[in-house]
């Protein structure tokens, strides 16, 4: 039952009674929805390759593979996309590998995708606008992409001691070099 405050009186104080159940509920349940939802409980073909991000010769090595793709995202978080944002335009890396700005979001089918924010040309999308065009697998990759390159841009100093800290395993966390601490970003689904 829920809680309820009547008044006694016109001017006097408030007492709490409660209230009987409604049979007739404004909440809909989950199963009244249709099926066209996005389901974000569904696992991910996105292999985060948590067991050798640490290594950073590992990293600069799939930065140099042959199927590798990079996500171009610019200040605001928008990644770079077809025209009309239903694909994600990924290219294949160009340039050397930079620990400190390039991010290694995980393995799709073994093929490694990475993500860096920087001056974008063409059409650039945020998530909300078309998240519900792409793809399982690119939802993953935009919405990790998105929101790792925003921990970076907004989190640069240790939250602990407003030290300096440098980007680690492979872009999912940054060490202060003055307290020695590891920091990692939200994992929220």
């Amino acid at each position: 039952s829920s809680i309820t405050y009547a008044r006694t009186g016109s001017s006097g104080p408030r007492r709490c009674q409660a209230a009987e159940p409604s049979n007739r509920s404004s909440l809909r349940r989950l199963s009244d929805y249709p099926e066209v939802m996005i389901n974000w409980a569904m696992p991910s073909d996105l292999d985060r390759v948590d067991h050798h991000r640490g290594s950073a010769e590992w990293v600069a090595e799939l930065w140099r593979s042959e199927d590798a793709k990079l996500l171009k995202l610019d200040a605001q978080s928008r990644f770079t996309t077809n025209a009309g944002g239903s694909k994600l335009r990924m290219t294949r890396p160009f340039l050397a590998y930079d620990s400190q700005r390039h991010r290694l979001l995980g393995l799709i089918n073994g093929s490694p995708i990475f993500a860096v924010e920087t001056l974008t040309d063409g059409e650039v999308h945020d998530f909300r606008e078309v998240g519900f065009q792409l793809t399982d697998n690119e939802r993953d990759i935009a919405a990790l992409a998105a929101a790792v390159t925003h921990w970076h841009r907004m989190e640069p100093q240790c939250p602990g001691c407003g030290g300096a800290t440098v980007v680690i395993n492979g872009g999912f966390a940054r060490h202060c070099s003055r307290c020695g601490r590891d920091h990692f970003p939200r994992t929220d689904p």
